[in-house]
């Protein structure tokens, strides 16, 4: 690294760049963060907070079953204890 610059995959990266595409990442999170917060309340204006709450619910249970269908085959089984027989639920869940 000379006078700030560092060799990135075969182009020279100023700090300066490399502190502005941090800058405008982080601005961009606050500000998504901001906008749902202001959406969050008016929604609950609107419906009140048990709606609310069951949507998020419902979201984090969506954004589990997406994550586990986009894993690979290989990493979608649960792994049982050592000992268990192989195949068999209950002697995975210790009943």
């Amino acid at each position: 690294m000379r006078d700030g610059v560092a060799p990135r995959g075969g182009r020279q990266c100023a700090r300066r760049e490399v502190a502005a595409a941090t800058g405008l990442a982080g601005m961009s999170g606050y500000l998504g963060a901001t906008l749902f917060s202001l959406a969050a309340g008016a929604l609950v204006a609107v419906v009140g907070y048990d709606p609310l709450f069951v949507a998020l619910a419902a979201f984090d249970v969506l954004g589990a079953i997406v994550v586990w269908r986009r894993l690979p085959d290989g990493q979608r089984r649960l792994h049982a204890p050592p000992g268990a027989a192989p195949g068999h639920a209950s002697a995975a869940a210790g009943g």
